[in-house]
């Protein structure tokens, strides 16, 4: 800041606070003066010292300076006067740092980020300061240094860190072996500048959705013109997390809707929400929020609602007829019996089996193609209906729907991969030399449908799932339940159709009858759907989710190198010959649950990002990295893809793959123009990515049971064929009039 002994400063924050005392140090330390108010911070006194030339100096914190922002006529021209300014750590808006340089025109403007035990680890120079490095909190200098965990804290170290706390006369120290102390901040670095995104403390978990208590407050700060805003998490009994708004007494209805629209555009409903008006909102010394205390006031005013209403969920409020109808179709298809009108189909845990359920049911007693198509945009009962009844055009899009349109499309790539590495070989046999030679290329790629279907459906376990879990694990297993009979009636039926086959050819089942009717991929999600909630639980109370599943990943896959080490070959038979191959072979239940893993940690972690662009971006970037080097890998060995493509080792390229592919989905569901329509097949490819796996498996059989009742070849191949592709058709295509508006 580079100040002298003529500095005379007006130190707003308390000297019993580390940043007033850090600030006193500093002054005495160049023999300057030092002015301590006597009843706390005062714009107006603050305005005659300077003109007066008592002070030319000022330290703050930005709740201090927010009350000069409110009535800048306190100051008028005084601030003209001030010669440094030294500003806390508490988060201030790129505009407010804008008005501060305005304010003080000719002030050296220093502004630091810190904590208690270490208060100043970073600075922004913010009368320097470009509109890039605004937005953050500085950038380390000196010996101090700052980086990010992989749970995005940020973590600092160096010579301005506390040695420790004492207690019984020792001092227990703060940061770890390696001298870095983790925070509880979450943050982000970008391009050596330090960006602060709020407290972990802050971040409610509400249906899978992380956000922060911070972050909401500003923005709804920013959209009422007013700092008397405070934002709370509290515990709910369904959703386990909501978040409290205090306004301000005598808030308008105005006010209310702005705070719903803020909430809708991070991806939250009204649902998630609980508005109260308080007139004094609990505040430390320096005018910080105690969002403690403001949660066990918003928790006391919540248990006095339900006292005097019988209960502040709108779950238990009454429903009109049009949202009794919905509630109820979602009920039986979700399994959950406790809907509430502010619920939405992703709150609930939806998902793609789910939703095709709910599109059957729907159609059936004659619900409107309105309600679907925003069942899937993720609005709620509530807004549902009422856009109904006063036949609005306007759909919201809720990033839950952004984000499962994503997941939906690349499942539906990878479903189609699928049925083309499948049906494939029939067409490259018939093309002589040049079909070997395009299939030596195409090949290899089309191997990653399978363990990439399976990184996808990991993914969507962990989107509408884990969170679930937590607050209704019976709702969700009955769920699976239902998922499971749909899956395990398909197997039975392509093993039905495989014995009539068998049979009508004249061939004979041998020894190995269970192999030949039921080894298939969906035989692995007959068997991943039920043991799932296991694995879910298993992930779900672990402190470290993410850690907690690739340490999953990496058991199965160790199970499945073991396996193969131990039972090179098939030496069962019957029922055991299934066992192995279940165990050993390419649809081998440890070797896709590692898959499987794989994608449930990448959906959590992508679940941690603080918006859409951030889940898009950083899913590109770890995509970008884990396919480029996953490939080379593969192509340095013995082999190349055309040997190895099929191996453990093309796991990191086919994963990467995966969370490109996902990437570019959602990216184009959430764009602009006709990229959202395009995508649509593939959305609904995804919803009937099970179907479609039952139906095409179905063709190959029911082809050799018409050639074996004599039926000519062409015939015989062409009827299961187109049977099968007018089905999927006809399917896909009653969901779209239900889901989309308009006509493909």
């Amino acid at each position: 800041m580079e100040i002298d002994s003529g500095i005379r400063e007006y130190i707003g924050v308390p000297v019993t606070f580390s940043f007033g005392l850090g600030r006193a140090r500093a002054i005495a330390a160049v023999g300057g003066t030092a002015f301590l108010p006597e009843t706390g911070f005062r714009p107006d006194e603050i305005a005659r010292m300077l003109n007066s030339g008592a002070i030319n100096a000022l330290s703050a914190v930005p709740t201090m300076l927010r009350t000069i922002f409110a009535s800048p006529d306190v100051l008028g021209s005084a601030g003209k006067r001030l010669k440094w300014l030294e500003i806390g750590s508490q988060f201030m808006s790129a505009d407010e740092k804008r008005m501060v340089r305005k304010l003080f025109p000719s002030a050296i403007i220093l502004q630091h980020y810190g904590l208690t035990e270490a208060s100043r680890s970073t600075f922004l120079r913010v009368d320097q300061a470009d509109d890039y490095a605004f937005e953050s909190v500085g950038r380390a200098v000196g010996t101090s240094k700052v980086r990010i965990s992989r749970e995005g804290l940020i973590e600092i170290s160096g010579d301005h860190l506390a040695s420790g706390i004492i207690q019984n006369g020792l001092i227990r120290p703060l940061a770890g072996d390696d001298g870095w102390l983790t925070t509880s901040d979450l943050g982000e670095i970008r391009d050596g500048w330090l960006h602060y995104m709020g407290r972990t403390d802050d971040v409610a978990n509400i249906g899978g959705i992380k956000v922060s208590a911070e972050v909401v407050e500003r923005l709804l700060a920013a959209a009422l013109g007013t700092q008397e805003i405070g934002v709370a998490i509290l515990r709910d009994e369904l959703r386990g997390e909501k978040l409290g708004i205090a306004l301000p007494s005598g808030s308008s209805a105005a006010d209310k809707r702005r705070v719903h629209a803020v909430a809708e555009g991070c991806g939250l409903s009204s649902a998630d929400l609980m508005l109260a008006e308080i007139s004094d909102l609990p505040r430390t010394p320096t005018g910080k929020l105690q969002r403690k205390a403001l949660s066990q006031a918003l928790e006391g005013i919540k248990v006095e609602q339900k006292t005097q209403a019988g209960s502040w969920r709108a779950a238990d409020l009454p429903l009109s007829g049009r949202e009794s109808e919905i509630a109820s179709i979602w009920s039986e298809a979700l399994g959950i019996s406790d809907i509430g009108k502010d619920d939405s189909f992703y709150d609930l845990g939806g998902d793609s089996l789910s939703a095709v359920s709910v599109l059957i049911r729907a159609e059936q007693v004659g619900l409107p193609k309105e309600v679907m198509q925003r069942m899937f945009a993720g609005e709620t009962i509530g807004q549902i209906a009422q856009a109904l009844e006063e036949n609005s055009q306007k759909v919201s899009i809720n990033i839950r729907g952004i984000r499962a349109d994503g997941l939906n499309a690349a499942r539906g790539i990878l479903a189609l991969l699928i049925v083309v590495s499948h049906w494939g070989p029939f067409f490259i046999d018939r093309m002589g030399s040049f079909g070997s030679l395009l299939w030596s290329f195409l090949g290899p790629a089309l191997r990653i449908g399978t363990p990439g279907f399976a990184m996808v459906f990991g993914a969507g376990l962990a989107f509408f799932y884990v969170s679930q879990l937590e607050r209704s694990g019976k709702q969700i297993a009955r769920r699976i339940r239902l998922n499971t009979t749909i899956v395990v009636s398909g197997v039975l039926l392509i093993g039905g159709a495989q014995a009539w086959s068998i049979s009508a050819t004249g061939g004979e089942f041998g020894p190995n009858w269970p192999e030949r009717l039921f080894y298939e991929v969906l035989l692995f999600y007959a068997l991943m759907l039920p043991s799932s909630v296991i694995w879910l639980r298993l992930v779900g109370q672990a402190q470290d989710r993410i850690t907690t599943s690739l340490l999953l990943a990496g058991f199965a896959y160790s199970v499945t190198l073991m396996l193969q080490w131990a039972v090179p070959e098939n030496p069962f038979s019957g029922w055991g010959s299934l066992a192995w191959h279940m165990a050993v072979a390419p649809y081998a239940y440890p070797r896709l649950l590692g898959a499987v893993a794989l994608g449930l940690a990448a959906g959590l972690w992508l679940e941690k990002q603080s918006s859409g662009d951030a889940l898009v971006r950083n899913a590109e970037r770890l995509g970008s990295v884990l396919a480029a080097g996953g490939f080379l890998l593969v192509a340095s060995l013995q082999g190349g893809w055309q040997e190895n493509a099929e191996e453990l080792v093309a796991v990191p390229a086919f994963a990467g793959a995966v969370l490109l592919l996902f990437a570019m989905m959602t990216r184009l569901a959430a764009g602009s123009g006709s990229w959202p329509r395009r995508l649509r097949p593939a959305i609904i490819a995804g919803m009937l990515a099970f179907p479609i796996f039952i139906g095409h498996g179905l063709v190959g059989l029911v082809m050799s049971i018409l050639i074996a009742y004599s039926v000519p070849y062409i015939l015989a191949l062409f009827i299961p064929a187109i049977l099968f592709v007018a089905a999927m058709l006809m399917l896909g295509w009653r969901i779209h009039r239900m889901i989309y508006p308009g006509h493909m």
